[in-house]
């Protein structure tokens, strides 16, 4: 059950947040950080996308154990993961697509997005033909169309990071 929602001003930045950040808080970077239960706050969270507020954390609970996190330290080991997945969330979003289920989010959609940045369209097209390529194939062509048009530059990484820090420290402690 979710205790209350991050509310995060684009669609990349939650799809950052969902595909990349909640698990480097449980079993990534931040795993055995104290307090030990820390991430469970993290995890019990919707989200949701506002442009129009700053990012926040509401809801019922918004009593966080840790909220102080070096997130940008991410970027030397899974950077390029990030920039995939932030590239898909606007890609998706300029498709009309909202934030996705945090079981495709949290599973597969980082691995898709990082497959995907690692070849061109052409290469993508030959790759969903394949057997082996499972995870290209439930990708449909109108959204590979949508992720090799669209730009997401480091620049655009840090501004959701930042926008994310803002939330998580608008979280009681």
């Amino acid at each position: 059950m979710k205790n209350g929602t991050i509310v995060l001003s684009t669609f990349s930045a939650a799809f950052i947040w969902e595909g990349e950040i909640v698990g480097q808080l449980s079993d990534g970077m931040w795993e055995n950080a104290a307090p030990f239960d820390h991430w469970k706050f993290w995890h019990n969270l919707n989200v949701k996308v506002d442009a129009t507020v700053k990012p926040h954390v509401e809801g019922n609970s918004t009593w966080a154990d840790k909220t102080g996190y070096n997130i940008a330290g991410l970027y030397e080991c899974v950077g390029d993961r990030m920039l995939a997945t932030g590239r898909m969330g606007r890609a998706l979003e300029k498709l009309g697509y909202g934030v996705p289920p945090e079981s495709v989010a949290r599973g597969e959609l980082r691995h898709v997005c990082e497959d995907m940045a690692k070849m061109q369209y052409t290469e993508f097209l030959t790759a969903k033909e394949k057997d082996n390529a499972v995870r290209l194939a439930k990708v449909s062509l109108e959204v590979a169309a949508s992720f090799y048009s669209t730009v997401y530059t480091m620049r655009d990484l840090r501004n959701d990071v930042r926008d994310i820090k803002i939330a998580m420290k608008s979280a009681k402690r």
